[in-house]
């Protein structure tokens, strides 16, 4: 692997004195690279025809109610499993808690405690809103244990959700 990273270094960065110029020129490849699939993202997305609204690297489409976002989990192997979440409960195996960045909280109206529909490759849970966060690029929602196995969800996926409306 090592061997592979300074071939790749020399063939980028043949002008390179050190170390220092080699990581330099390695940033800001990776800063291009990820300009390119940003845009990517953003391309499919006019592609298939859908109204997209990008707000500080978020991308989210609406569709009968449903918004699509990016989503991620947390709440295994992260050390956030029994912590304090933001509403003062604990994050749990087993209770449907979601964090939902509060900014794009405020800007649907939603408060900690409100009930939302996730829905992920055709599966649809209810899941209350008991966390901040995530805190990570331009995920929208992190869902806690219980979610993530109910709807077979793992990793940063885009996720369709709705406010659930009593």
């Amino acid at each position: 692997m090592i061997k592979v990273l300074l071939i790749a270094c020399l063939l980028i960065a043949p002008g390179a004195q050190d170390t220092e110029d080699i990581f330099q020129i390695l940033k800001k490849e990776v800063k291009r690279i990820e300009e390119i699939v940003s845009y990517q993202v953003e391309t499919i997305f006019k592609s298939r025809g859908k109204e997209e609204d990008i707000f500080s690297k978020k991308v989210e489409v609406s569709r009968g109610g449903w918004r699509t976002v990016l989503a991620s989990t947390y709440g295994i192997g992260d050390g956030f499993l029994g912590e304090k979440m933001a509403n003062g409960e604990r994050l749990t195996l087993y209770e449907p808690s979601i964090a939902m960045r509060p900014s794009y909280r405020r800007t649907h109206g939603l408060k900690l405690g409100n009930w939302i529909f996730l829905r992920y490759k055709g599966k649809v849970v209810k899941a209350r809103i008991d966390d901040s966060g995530p805190f990570v690029g331009s995920r929208m929602i992190d869902l806690g244990p219980a979610i993530s196995k109910c709807l077979n969800f793992s990793g940063v996926h885009y996720i369709e959700w709705k406010p659930f409306i009593p």
